[in-house]
């Protein structure tokens, strides 16, 4: 299972929750939802929220697979 980092970037590179929402166009509670781990993001919203963080979508996971 992949598990979604938004949040911990997001907060790296200091973009707040709204300006996140403003810069994707997704919405802060569906936003929030993902940093949370409740609602699991499509590939063309994760596309937005890595090109709005400037990263690569790849950087948007943490794996356990090992």
């Amino acid at each position: 299972m992949a598990v979604v980092l938004i949040g911990k970037i997001r907060k790296e590179k200091g973009v707040s929750l709204n300006q996140l929402a403003k810069l994707t166009g997704i919405s802060s509670s569906t936003l929030r939802n993902y940093e949370n781990q409740k609602q699991s993001p499509r590939m063309d919203r994760l596309e937005k929220i890595a090109i709005a963080l400037e990263v690569a979508i790849e950087d948007l996971f943490e794996s356990d697979y090992k």
